[in-house]
């Protein structure tokens, strides 16, 4: 099968560390995608200049139009995100359902039910009262996001689902 990950939510600015990384950001994606490709699917990303571009990805599509990545998006068996703008791009443009990995955002407030979302536990979400404030200054936490074979596991079934259902 043919992936498509988007990666990264946006890059934040946090004037107390330069060096902060957006808690939004599943930490584990070298790991994931290790799965993925020893078990025959292809992984390509998209992305924006000067992301980092994983090992094992066949394709890292930058900077593209919006009809550029409607196509590229409906060129793929299944996209896989974190919660940035490409869960709501593809609700929108291509009404193609993806895998969601969610860590301390909520995914009852910006998620589509008819993605599969993926969150480890509510115990790692942001206090209702700041889900819609920046994200400038939320610490980051490695722990808030599901392990990568849990993660592999559910794409895995959805996979053979969707192949066993036409």
């Amino acid at each position: 099968m043919k992936l498509l990950i988007s990666p990264y939510s946006s890059r934040i600015k946090n004037d107390n560390d330069p060096t902060a990384k957006n808690a939004k950001n599943f930490p584990f994606w070298d790991r994931l995608i290790i799965l993925l490709t020893d078990n025959g699917h292809i992984v390509n990303q998209i992305g924006v200049k000067d992301e980092t571009r994983f090992k094992r990805v066949s394709e890292f599509y930058q900077d593209k139009s919006i009809p550029e990545l409607i196509e590229i998006t409906n060129s793929h068996d299944l996209w896989i995100s974190v919660d940035n703008f490409f869960p709501h791009f593809a609700h929108y443009y291509t009404l193609k359902s993806g895998v969601v990995i969610w860590g301390k955002s909520d995914p009852q407030l910006f998620g589509y039910p008819d993605n599969i979302n993926i969150l480890k536990d509510k115990k790692f979400l942001r206090p209702g009262n700041i889900q819609f404030l920046w994200w400038h200054y939320e610490p980051f936490v490695a722990d808030a996001f599901q392990t990568p074979q849990r993660i592999y596991d559910i794409i895995q079934k959805h996979l053979n689902e969707k192949k066993n259902t036409g």
